[in-house]
């Protein structure tokens, strides 16, 4: 089963993702040339392995936008999935159309959670992420910018549905939980 957690700048895909592996025990760590790609947790009544891409450390963002090659990602959560483990990712740079989509027709089997935070919610977590960091809580901060990723989710999303992917909409608090719900019922 592969997942990926789709939402804007702020939406609380770093915080699911976290909330899902924080369930289980890393056991191991991928690397490709010498850099860190993703972990491999073991979950409770979960009989395979999930791999986690992406970087997360103790900064607020995680996930596939803290790597240096997003795109990197898609051959091995490939192999991966193809050796039987799970794959859950996240980050804004992995919402890319024309990737997202070839990932998909190769792999097949993909459920994309698509958070719902509103536009309120995530101005609201991405100033307090920049308090809590020292900076300025407006740093950053475009509104257009932030309402386009929003659009360019729900088409990516979209996009991927018509191609038979399971798309479902679920509030940052519940993402966690249906994750975790999945991946026990796949095995």
């Amino acid at each position: 089963m592969i997942i990926q957690i789709c939402g804007t700048n702020g939406s609380g895909k770093t915080t699911a993702a976290r909330a899902v592996f924080a369930a289980g025990q890393p056991i191991d760590v991928i690397e490709i040339a010498g850099r860190e790609m993703g972990t491999v947790y073991s979950l409770p009544g979960v009989n395979a392995p999930l791999l986690v891409m992406g970087k997360y450390g103790a900064a607020a963002t995680g996930g596939c936008d803290r790597l240096h090659d997003p795109k990197a990602v898609y051959p091995v959560m490939e192999s991966r999935h193809y050796d039987g483990i799970h794959v859950l990712f996240e980050g804004i740079r992995m919402t890319n159309h024309t990737d997202g989509l070839a990932f998909y027709r190769r792999v097949g089997d993909l459920t994309i959670v698509l958070l719902t935070t509103t536009l309120e919610e995530c101005f609201a977590g991405l100033r307090a992420r920049r308090l809590a960091a020292g900076g300025p809580e407006h740093k950053d901060l475009n509104l257009k910018e932030i309402e386009g990723t929003v659009t360019r989710n729900k088409n990516y999303a979209f996009k991927l549905s018509q191609l038979g992917a399971r798309v479902v909409k679920l509030s940052r608090e519940e993402a966690p939980g249906f994750v975790l719900d999945q991946l026990r019922r796949a095995g």
